[in-house]
């Protein structure tokens, strides 16, 4: 069976209507303890993280959020 997968940015829009998914998503990687505070932070500490959503990327297939890259 082939899947189709599908890339596009990860706006924060996106990511609002998401936030449950793409954290289940992130959990999946070994000793990362992200909120959903921590994936919608705009800052880092005192660094500004500039140009976070134009630079996100999400991997859907047909009808799920499969990967995401932040």
């Amino acid at each position: 069976m082939k899947e189709n997968y599908n890339i596009k940015l990860l706006t924060k829009e996106f990511c609002l209507e998401n936030i449950e998914k793409i954290l289940e998503i992130i959990k999946l990687i070994p000793d990362v303890e992200y909120k959903k505070e921590d994936i919608l932070a705009e800052k880092k500490g005192d660094r500004i993280l500039y140009g976070k959503w134009e630079h996100s990327l999400v991997l859907l297939d047909e009808k799920n959020i499969v990967g995401v890259l932040t």
